[in-house]
């Protein structure tokens, strides 16, 4: 049935799901079915690439294509889930319970660290949808980046280090940008605290 829909063959697909359906099978096994085949193909492998890359535009224009051809957009979406979390075993705490087009943090932080700001607040308002709050991404966001950021201030006005302050003050406004209310000021109240450990 994959094989057909791949090939642009609707007619193939809609005899042999008849036939499946006919035989007793139900809707979701055989869109079960679907999913796992879909998953091994070449098609779903460039898919995952993209996604690692960071370039989501990319990556949703290439399971569009699927669903364009017929695929359900559930089983498009589920099917590039199963085969990134099979390939990447730390994020399997993030599979999605059901077949819907979640972004785990990993995306997130990829997409800020490839300087994608328009398609990080696409992952953010993503992650929002599927009932994330505000709040959840932000404390992520922080966790991820605020020893970063002081290492980087550190090296920026300790050592006087200019690569430092660009990238300093490129990841402020990247997460500036993102408007989900980082604040640095409080950042900047623990930075001393740090720096005290730094210098130990």
């Amino acid at each position: 049935m994959t094989k057909a829909l791949l090939a642009g063959n609707k007619d193939e697909y809609n005899k042999t799901k008849e036939r499946l359906l006919n035989d007793g099978y139900t809707e979701e096994a055989i869109a079960s079915g679907v999913k796992y085949a879909l998953s091994e193909t070449d098609e779903i492998k460039k898919i995952i690439e993209v996604r690692r890359s960071g370039d989501y535009d990319t990556f949703d224009e290439l399971r569009e294509s699927l669903v364009s051809k017929g695929f359900d957009k559930n089983v498009v979406y589920g099917a590039s889930d199963v085969a990134f979390n099979k390939e990447t075993p730390k994020e399997k705490t993030e599979t999605p319970q059901k077949d819907t087009p979640k972004y785990s943090n990993d995306d997130l932080f990829n997409s800020i660290n490839m300087g994608y700001t328009n398609n990080s607040i696409k992952i953010i308002n993503q992650m929002k949808s599927e009932g994330k709050e505000n709040s959840y991404i932000r404390s992520a966001i922080t966790k991820e980046y605020k020893t970063k950021y002081y290492e980087l201030k550190y090296k920026a006005f300790v050592t006087n280090n200019e690569t430092a302050k660009s990238e300093l003050n490129k990841m402020k406004s990247t997460l500036k940008n993102l408007k989900i209310g980082i604040d640095f000021t409080s950042w900047d109240k623990g930075y001393y605290e740090w720096k005290k450990g730094a210098n130990k």
